[in-house]
């Protein structure tokens, strides 16, 4: 049953960092077999409970942000020039055209597999979701790591693909190739 402690909790938890609140109610996140019934009308176990609760869910964060895959981030050509066209300008990082922006993604993961870096993929953002993922972590898009935070977390997702693909497979850059004959074709790259 829903009273009054537990309005004041909800709004302790809607008054909590972007991080904290999730996309979970704090009704799915608390367990209330963890206090004793006569805590359950103190405020300040409450408290103490939403702090531990708050904890719990920052190491489970990093954790996420621990992907067991080293992913490069690529955007499709309407995001890529969407991502050029908004402030900040990302064309130092990335170039002005697409097609050199792509190859700077394959060189990129070809010099982490050099380097003997295991489970390597691509996944591919857009300008919305980064915007999105920038806001929940309370940085601005420009913000150093972000991208490569940002890479993580589509990664630990599941929206990223092992990189290479199979030679025979369709590339990773969303081409109609074959890798082998798209950016698995050394001479292309």
């Amino acid at each position: 049953m829903h009273d009054d402690w537990d309005a004041i909790a909800d709004q302790v938890h809607a008054q909590g960092p972007a991080l904290v609140r999730g996309t979970r109610s704090l009704d799915e996140l608390h367990n209330p077999q963890r206090l004793s019934p006569d805590e359950d009308t103190d405020l300040d176990a409450l408290r103490t409970e939403h702090t531990r609760l708050t904890e719990q869910i920052q190491q489970r964060r990093t954790a996420f942000h621990t992907p067991e895959m080293t992913c490069a981030l690529s955007w499709p050509q309407q995001e890529f020039t969407q991502l050029r066209e908004r402030p900040p300008t990302f064309a130092d990082h990335y170039g002005t055209d697409h097609t050199h922006h792509l190859r700077q993604v394959e060189q990129l993961l070809r010099t982490y597999s050099d380097s003997g870096m295991p489970r390597l993929g691509t996944a591919r953002g857009t300008v919305g979701d980064f915007t999105a993922y920038g806001r929940e972590e309370n940085q601005d898009p420009a913000a150093p790591g972000l991208r490569a935070s940002y890479a993580a977390d589509l990664a630990a997702r599941g929206q990223a693909h092992p990189w290479p693909p199979p030679r025979n497979g369709p590339c990773w850059c969303g081409a109609d190739r074959k890798y082998k004959k798209c950016h698995g074709n050394p001479a292309l790259t």
